[in-house]
C-alpha cells in the first residue's frame, strides 16, 4: 500500500509538471502502466461538445488507427455509462465486460474489436471519469486481457485517485491554452491595430498632399505621380470617353496598351454614379477601379495597378479623397475645354456665314496661326453612320456623346489646334493646307488622317465615316465646301456598303444621281440596256461586261480586248451585235451617251445594295 501511495505522489509530480496536453496524455498512460500492473490496454476519452460524443485521444496497447473511428455517445456501452453517471464502473470477469458492452453500436464494436486484432473482450475492465469541479472531461478506461488476474476494488480506487490528478492536469492545460489563444487574439487584434493607425497616419499625409497639389493647380499628371509614389502602385486617369488622360511616368510605356484593355472591360459599363469601385486584372496586374464623382456627375475613372496586397486597405481610404479632388479637376478642364469649343465653334459658325472680317480673322488665328496662309477645305466626320445607335434611346445616347467625344479626342490629336464645330451627328473640321499643295496629296493627307482616326475608334461600336467637300482658295468659297460635304454624307447614306472616306468633287455622275428616286434610275437602265440584257440572258452571251469594259478603257479595242482577255475581232463583233441590238448607228454620239448613263446607273444601283445583278 505504501509503494502505491508514493507512486501516486509521483505521478501526480509528473502528470503535472506540464500544460502541453499530449505530455500530459503520455505522461498518464506511463503513470497507469506503473501504478496498475499487468494493464494490457489503456483507452482514453475527452468529451467532444460539438459532435456530443465521446473521442479517443490517446490509447496503449492497442491500434490507436481503428481505435479513433470510435465515437461513443453518452449512455453506450461503458464509457458513455461512466460519462453519463460520473461514477466509476469495476467489471471483475469477462462475463460483466461483454455484459456492459451489449450496448455498444455495431460500428464502434467492430471498430475496438479491431483495434485489438481479433473478436474478442477483456477479462476485466475499470473505466473512471475525469471529473473537474462540475463538468466531465471525459473518461479512462482500462483493460486485463489475462485470466484470473481481476482488477480489485483497491485498483479501482486508485485509478480513481490518478484520474483525479490528471483531471487537474487537463483542466490546467486547457485553461493555458485558451489563456494563450487569447494572448494571440489580442496580439493580433493590438497588430491591426497598429497597422490601422500607420495606415490612417499614412491616409492623412495623403490626402494632405493631394489637397495641396490641388489648391496649387498642379494639374492631373502631378497627381497620379504622387498617389503612383505614396501608394506604390501605378496610378491612371481616364476619361468618362475611356481616353487615357494622365499616369505616371514609370508606366508611360505600358500604358496605352493597358489603358486600351481596360477600356474594352469598361465600354459594357454605363457612366454612372451608382457603380461601385472594383477591382478586376488588366494585362495581368491586379487593377482597383473608382469611378470619378462628385456625387452627381460621373466624370471618369481612377485605376491603381500592381499595387502591393498590404497596400490595399490604404488605396481604398484614400480613393475617396482623391476621386473627389480629381472629379473637381476634371470637371475644371472639362468647362475650359468647352468654353474653348464653344468659341471655336462661333467662330467657325460666322465663317461659314459670310461674317469674314479682320476680327474674325484674328480670332481664327489665334486657335490656328495657320488660318488664310493657303488652301482650305471642310471635312465632315460621322462616327454614328450605318451604325445600329438609336439617339432616342438614352443608352444609346450615352454611348453617341462618349463615341463623338472620342472622335473630337482623336482629331485634337491628329490635327494640331484644330477649328472645328458639332453639327447634329457629326463633326465639322476646317482643314488648311500650304498653297503650293495639288489636290491629290490633300486628298491623300486626308485618307493618312482617315487611317489614324479610325485606329483610335477601333474599339467603337460604329464605324467613322469621313466626308470631303471642294478645295477652295478663298475662305467666301467655304459654304460651297461645306454644301459639298454635307452631300457627300447624304451620299454615303444611300450606299449599303459605303466606303469610309468620299471626296464629293471626285464623285463625277454620281452627284446627280444619288437625288433621284432609285425606281427612275432602274427604269431609265431598262429602258436603253433592256435587249442587251435579254439577249444575255437567252443567248449566255457576255454583251453588257463587254461594252461595260469598252467604256471603262474609253473606246480603245486594243486595251478593251486585252482587259477582257478576247481577241480583237471577236470584240469587234460583240460591238456589233450591241449596236445592233440597241440600234445605233456607231460608238458615239447622244445614243451611246445614253448607254454610258445607263451603265453608271448600274454601277450606283450596285453600291446602293438593292440592285440585282
Amino acid at each position: 500500500m505504501l509503494e502505491r501511495l508514493n507512486a501516486l505522489l509521483n505521478a501526480a509530480q509528473t502528470i503535472c509538471s506540464s500544460l502541453d496536453i499530449e505530455e500530459i496524455l503520455e505522461s498518464l498512460a506511463l503513470e497507469i502502466r506503473n501504478i496498475m500492473e499487468q494493464t494490457d490496454a489503456i483507452l482514453i476519452f475527452s468529451y467532444d461538445e460539438g459532435t456530443d460524443k465521446l473521442v479517443p485521444c490517446h490509447t496503449y496497447g492497442i491500434s490507436s488507427r481503428e481505435a479513433g473511428q470510435i465515437r461513443i455517445s453518452p449512455g453506450e456501452t461503458i464509457a458513455g455509462t461512466v460519462f453519463k453517471t460520473r461514477k466509476s464502473i469495476l467489471l471483475p470477469t469477462r462475463q460483466a465486460v461483454r455484459q456492459a458492452m451489449r450496448t455498444m453500436s455495431s460500428e464502434n464494436l467492430k471498430a475496438y474489436q479491431g483495434s485489438l486484432g481479433a473478436p474478442i473482450y477483456p477479462e476485466s475492465a475499470i473505466c473512471v471519469p475525469l471529473l473537474y469541479r462540475n463538468d466531465c472531461l471525459g473518461v479512462i478506461t482500462i483493460d486485463r486481457f489475462i485470466p484470473d488476474t481481476p482488477y480489485t476494488v483497491a485498483d479501482a480506487q486508485v485509478f480513481e485517485s490518478i484520474a483525479n490528478l490528471a483531471s487537474t492536469a487537463i483542466a490546467n492545460s486547457r485553461m493555458y491554452q485558451q489563456a494563450h489563444e487569447n494572448w494571440k487574439i489580442l496580439s493580433d487584434l493590438n497588430e491591426q491595430l497598429r497597422i490601422a493607425h500607420e495606415q490612417l497616419g499614412h491616409s492623412i499625409a495623403i490626402n494632405k498632399a493631394l489637397a495641396v497639389t490641388s489648391l496649387r493647380g498642379q494639374g492631373l499628371k502631378t497627381i497620379c505621380c504622387k498617389l503612383s509614389e505614396m501608394l506604390h502602385s501605378h496610378t491612371l486617369i481616364l476619361s468618362d470617353s475611356l481616353e487615357l488622360l494622365a499616369c505616371n511616368d514609370t508606366f508611360i510605356k505600358q500604358a496605352q496598351d493597358f489603358s486600351a484593355r481596360l477600356a474594352g472591360q469598361l465600354t459594357a459599363l454605363s457612366p454612372d454614379t451608382s457603380i461601385s469601385p472594383f477591382t478586376c486584372s488588366v494585362c495581368d496586374l491586379a487593377s482597383y477601379i473608382v469611378p470619378i464623382s462628385d456625387g452627381t456627375i460621373f466624370s471618369g475613372y481612377a485605376v491603381f495597378a500592381d499595387y502591393p496586397e498590404e497596400n490595399f486597405s490604404l488605396i481604398e481610404s484614400v480613393s475617396s479623397m482623391a476621386c473627389l479632388l480629381l472629379a473637381i479637376e476634371l470637371m475644371s478642364r472639362e468647362r475650359e475645354h468647352q468654353l474653348k469649343e464653344e468659341f471655336i465653334g462661333e467662330s467657325l459658325n460666322a465663317l461659314l456665314k459670310g461674317n469674314l472680317d479682320s476680327r474674325l480673322l484674328k480670332r481664327l488665328q489665334t486657335i490656328s496661326p495657320c488660318i488664310g496662309q493657303g488652301k482650305s477645305l471642310l471635312v465632315l466626320m460621322d462616327a454614328t453612320l450605318s451604325s445600329s445607335l438609336e439617339l432616342a434611346d438614352s443608352q444609346d445616347l450615352l454611348s453617341f456623346r462618349r463615341l463623338q467625344k472620342k472622335l473630337l479626342h482623336q482629331i485634337s490629336f491628329h490635327i494640331p489646334r484644330p477649328i472645328y464645330t458639332k453639327k447634329d451627328t457629326s463633326v465639322i473640321v476646317l482643314y488648311t493646307f500650304p498653297s503650293h499643295w495639288k489636290d491629290e496629296k490633300i486628298y491623300n493627307h486626308i485618307q493618312e488622317l482617315y487611317t489614324g482616326l479610325q485606329k483610335g475608334l477601333s474599339a467603337r461600336p460604329a464605324p467613322l465615316r469621313i466626308s470631303c467637300g471642294r478645295v477652295v482658295d478663298t475662305f467666301t468659297d467655304l459654304p460651297q465646301s461645306l454644301t459639298d460635304a454635307r452631300l457627300g454624307i447624304q451620299y454615303l447614306q444611300t450606299l449599303t456598303n459605303s466606303p469610309p472616306i468620299v471626296f464629293y468633287p471626285q464623285l463625277g455622275i454620281r452627284k446627280l444621281l444619288f437625288r433621284h428616286d432609285n425606281r427612275d434610275l432602274e427604269h431609265f437602265f431598262l429602258d436603253v440596256l433592256g435587249p442587251v440584257i435579254q439577249y444575255d440572258r437567252e443567248h449566255h452571251t457576255e454583251l453588257l461586261p463587254t461594252i461595260q469594259a469598252f467604256k471603262q478603257c474609253h473606246h480603245s479595242l486594243l486595251q478593251t480586248a486585252s482587259a477582257l482577255n478576247i481577241h480583237k475581232n471577236t470584240l469587234t463583233y460583240r460591238i456589233r451585235k450591241v449596236r445592233e441590238l440597241l440600234k445605233l448607228e456607231h460608238e458615239f454620239g447622244r445614243q451611246w451617251s445614253d448607254v454610258e448613263l445607263a451603265l453608271d446607273i448600274r454601277d450606283y444601283l450596285d453600291e446602293t445594295g438593292i440592285w440585282d445583278n
